[in-house]
């Protein structure tokens, strides 16, 4: 069950540790040709969240007090709430409230996905790190 597709790196910002979560709504709505990576079954956020808390013990293993950035991918958009529920959102953005060494959290995403109710929505939460966003 534990992600072993993405290796830790160390750049700048320290560890990056890569959560890679399924899509809950199925295959990536941009169906871009050369991705194969979109392509997936739909999971439910009861997997998404029991597959991270797994990922996220493994983490606090692993970067074990260290700076670090954690990246959120899956097999779509993070911030379209039908490849990626806001309940599961919730659930990984909470858990990283309580580690005190990242420097941010890194969101898969595509900029149109990026929407003013999606930024109004992490305001609400009053993250104690800054989100990152990786626009594909």
């Amino acid at each position: 069950m534990l992600n072993t597709s993405f290796p830790i790196r160390k750049d700048l910002f320290g560890l990056r540790y890569v959560f890679f979560l399924g899509n809950e709504g199925g295959n990536c709505k941009y169906n871009c040709t050369f991705c194969e990576i979109g392509k997936s079954n739909a999971v439910t956020s009861e997997y998404n969240i029991e597959l991270f808390d797994g990922l996220f013990k493994d983490y606090k293993k692993k970067v074990n007090g260290e700076k670090n950035h954690p990246l959120i991918y899956n097999r779509g958009n993070i911030t379209d709430e039908k490849a990626f529920s806001r309940r599961t959102l919730l659930h990984l953005l909470s858990h990283f409230n309580s580690i005190s060494n990242i420097t941010h959290v890194s969101l898969n995403s595509r900029e149109q996905e990026v929407t003013k109710e999606f930024i109004e929505f992490i305001f609400k939460i009053n993250l104690s790190y800054p989100i990152h966003f990786i626009l594909g």
